[in-house]
């Protein structure tokens, strides 16, 4: 299940999509992502620290997620991925293509200094 934490006071917005990133939810991932008000979120962060699965159709929503991000003045960022899946965006090049943080309280900070 994908739940949305939203901590205005710092204007980020946190998406944790549950344990599978796949073909089964990847839509109603993007959708989320493209719903939410830049003004209330313009730091969006993914914490995939309770992702075991992601198939290309995951790999694709978080592409899409992060164009959207672009879009609306935004900033994306991956978090906590787990070895093998950090591994396997390594494999992809996604990591050129992602920020990606040990944690949220990481991407917050770096994020924070680079918009100053």
């Amino acid at each position: 299940m994908i739940s949305i934490r939203e901590l205005a006071d710092k204007g980020l917005t946190v998406i944790d999509p549950g344990p599978r990133l796949t073909l089964e939810n990847a839509h109603e991932f993007l959708e989320l992502v493209q719903a939410l008000p830049a003004a209330i979120g313009p730091i969006l962060i993914v914490n995939m620290r309770d992702i075991k699965t992601v198939d290309s159709s995951g790999v694709g929503a978080l592409v899409n997620a992060r164009k959207h991000m672009d879009t609306v003045n935004g900033f994306f960022a991956l978090v906590a991925l787990r070895p093998e899946i950090g591994r396997m965006f390594k494999l992809m090049n996604l990591h050129n293509v992602f920020e990606m943080y040990e944690s949220e309280e990481l991407a917050y900070k770096d994020i924070i200094a680079r918009r100053r």
